[in-house]
């Protein structure tokens, strides 16, 4: 699988960090340090990764949260 070009957030970036969120999340965690906007082991970062993170951490806690009624 070829690299993306320039560093973009692509699918298989934004899923690994959606499943490792949830897990986490899951697991009772009430703090998750550089969740956000962070790509290739923290060694770049983009505005457009925190607001896709920013969304899904969003869901993130609407899942772990659970349905009331």
């Amino acid at each position: 699988m070829e690299e993306p070009a320039c560093g973009l957030a692509d699918d298989r970036l934004i899923l690994q960090s959606a499943v490792t969120s949830l897990l986490c999340a899951l697991a009772g965690a009430n703090f998750i340090h550089n969740a956000t906007g962070l790509m290739e082991s923290a060694l770049a970062a983009r505005y457009e990764k925190y607001v896709i993170d920013n969304e899904m951490l969003g869901m993130v806690m609407r899942v772990v949260e659970g349905i009331k009624e």
